[in-house]
């Protein structure tokens, strides 16, 4: 059913393929992208003519107009995030999604040294046993000697019926956030409302 769906969703639904290059520096213009091409492209010649006396310069010339374009993009950027942060009127979800941007979004957070012993441990990998140490003694159970009663089952009510009708799906659907990513099985919230 799901492919059935999915391929009239892409058969009759006007759509778009777009490659996300999430790599790619958020400061990065058109401009500089063109012109770095076209750099690369005046090195490729400079190289291909047997790199002739003065090409040089003007590849070399290149280079420094490149880094200047890319110096000057950055720091409008980082001024701009500045502005930004330092805005009171800022609200809490702008405000941490600046700081996850300058920060890179780093996954593995850095972890200062631990004092284990009188010495400072460095190596993740033994942070990692001192902290796994740690827990394992917070965790140790205190034998008392006494025995866990017999587990009975209470008596649950079981669900025998249910009853729905088509109105309290329709609320349902129409209750459903499009802006929310989809399910398992890959048919967006905007597409079962369209349908």
């Amino acid at each position: 059913m799901n492919e059935i769906l999915l391929n009239i969703f892409s058969n009759f639904i006007p759509n778009e393929i777009i490659k996300v290059r999430s790599r790619q520096a958020p400061w990065m213009t058109q401009s500089i992208k063109n012109f770095i091409r076209k750099k690369n492209k005046a090195y490729k010649t400079f190289i291909k003519n047997g790199q002739p006396e003065g090409g040089l310069e003007a590849i070399t010339n290149m280079i420094s107009q490149g880094s200047k374009m890319i110096e000057d993009a950055k720091d409008k950027y980082f001024s701009k995030i500045g502005r930004k942060l330092s805005n009171p009127e800022t609200g809490r979800k702008l405000y941490w999604s600046l700081i996850n941007k300058i920060l890179n979004k780093s996954k593995i957070p850095v972890i200062p040294p631990l004092l284990e012993n009188d010495t400072f441990v460095m190596d993740f990998t033994a942070k990692a046993e001192i902290f796994n140490d740690h827990f394992i003694q917070q965790c140790t159970t205190i034998d008392t000697g006494s025995e866990l009663p017999p587990i009975s089952v209470p008596n649950v009510p079981q669900l025998t019926e249910f009853s729905f009708s088509d109105e309290k799906i329709l609320n349902i659907i129409r209750s459903l956030n499009p802006n929310k990513a989809h399910g398992w099985d890959e048919i967006s919230v905007r597409m079962i409302k369209i349908c």
